[in-house]
């Protein structure tokens, strides 16, 4: 792995590309090591009292990604209101990861290393008395970010199946070119392995490139209670009713620099002015108000870095009257927040989540190739997808952000009428959780 003077140092597409070498280095090993492993594992487990286990789409912070809390919360929240007396242990790597799980109840359990990590996974199973394992696949399966992370995943539900423990892959998307190495892993699983895909796009690309069957559900985190004990979103909520009360429509903004492949500077730049000019003019020749709400606050990649110089210029040159959400805030926060606008623009799919989990249309700046199917699922028009090239180069996202505002009553009524059907489809995630007799049973 690189080094933190190497990570400050070294220009983006240098780590970039020496991060794929790491991965692939990384899942040729867990290729040998899988490979090599007896096809039936010992069925013996240990003596520990029964417990769950949950493998999180990040070992190292839980909660780093803000769509990442949002589905932990709800996992942890369904697991306990089903079994409430048993424990519940996570997958970690950093102390950052470990105190969060503390904090939210949970025991946590160092991930085995890379290089040992198949017969150290495989001790945990037989050591331990699992009786459920939950994998928060999110958007990772298909290869997008690395593929070796994945590859331990699919690993940790092969291990744990041979064992008759059920695993169950929540919702997850599954974009247009998955790693086709990740293939043979898929296609290992058994019945005991049970795969969930958050859409009906992802389900189709899934089943044309896996024979392991999987079910159609939609995001836990549409699952997601939203809340308003803070100050600060409380603050952001009352300056969204003032502007209504007022007569104004107020509209969400977010954007981030993952919009563009490696976070070229040159098309951030043109992404930033261009939001400027067309926020502006929308302001000063509407009844519209807009609220700029970061949804990812980690490091160098955060949304502040995109939206904030917007904002300054916004405020400080043009004078205009927008809002910034300062500060950090849950994903519940985050929700109630999205949930009181009139309507959204959106990099973030989590973000839009949880505007259409009260029925907000969402105008979709799209990348990684995850969010049409969402849309499907909330039963909105296509139009409403439009990649960063679209918006910013192509200037489409005036014209665009101009048939949203037209069309907000009958797309509100839209994303309405499939609330039901979608949130149904959230909690089919937890269908096939075993009963309390059998999670009590020693």
């Amino acid at each position: 792995m690189l080094s933190k003077l190497a990570k400050r140092i070294l220009p983006k597409p240098v780590k970039s590309a020496l991060a794929r070498k790491w991965d692939q280095i990384v899942l040729a090993k867990l290729e040998r090591d899988w490979a090599a492993m007896p096809m039936l594992p010992d069925g013996s487990r240990g003596e520990e009292p029964p417990a769950i286990l949950i493998f999180p789409a990040d070992t190292r912070s839980l909660t780093g990604s803000i769509g990442d809390e949002a589905m932990l919360s709800v996992t942890i929240k369904t697991i306990r209101s089903r079994f409430p007396e048993i424990q519940i242990d996570i997958l970690t790597s950093h102390r950052e990861a470990d105190e969060v799980a503390r904090a939210r109840g949970l025991h946590p359990i160092r991930i085995p290393s890379n290089w040992n990590y198949v017969p150290r996974m495989n001790d945990i199973f037989r050591k331990s008395n699992y009786k459920l394992i939950l994998l928060i696949g999110a958007d990772i399966m298909d290869g997008h970010y690395g593929s070796s992370y994945p590859a331990k995943m699919l690993i940790a539900s092969y291990l744990s199946s041979k064992r008759e423990i059920i695993s169950i892959f929540l919702g997850f998307s599954f974009n247009s070119l998955p790693d086709l190495r990740l293939k043979p892993f898929f296609d290992g699983l058994n019945k005991n392995s049970i795969i969930n895909l958050r859409d009906p796009v992802s389900l189709k690309r899934f089943n044309q490139f896996s024979k392991s069957p999987a079910n159609l559900v939609a995001d836990v985190a549409f699952l997601l209670d939203s809340e308003t004990l803070s100050p600060d979103t409380t603050e952001s909520i009352e300056w969204i009713v003032e502007r209504k009360n007022s007569g104004k429509r107020v509209i969400g903004f977010n954007a981030h620099p993952l919009l563009y492949k490696n976070s070229q500077e040159d098309k951030l730049n043109n992404m930033i002015l261009k939001s400027i000019d067309i926020i502006s003019e929308f302001i000063s020749n509407s009844d519209l108000s807009f609220i700029f709400i970061p949804h990812d606050y980690r490091g160098d990649k955060s949304d502040e870095t995109i939206m904030r110089p917007i904002y300054d210029e916004l405020t400080k040159k043009h004078h205009l009257d927008v809002h910034f959400v300062s500060g950090r805030h849950s994903a519940a926060a985050l929700k109630a927040i999205s949930g009181s606008l009139d309507g959204l623009v959106s990099g973030r799919m989590h973000l839009s989540i949880g505007a259409l989990s009260a029925g907000v249309p969402v105008l979709n700046l799209t990348y990684q190739d995850k969010t049409q199917g969402l849309m499907r699922h909330a039963g909105l028009p296509d139009w409403l997808l439009l990649s960063p090239e679209e918006a910013f180069e192509n200037d489409e996202l005036a014209p665009r952000l101009v048939r949203l505002i037209e069309n907000l009553p009958e797309l509100r009524a839209a994303a309405c009428a499939h609330l039901p059907t979608i949130k149904a489809s959230a909690l089919a995630n937890f269908d096939k959780l075993p009963n309390r007799k059998t999670m009590a049973a020693p």
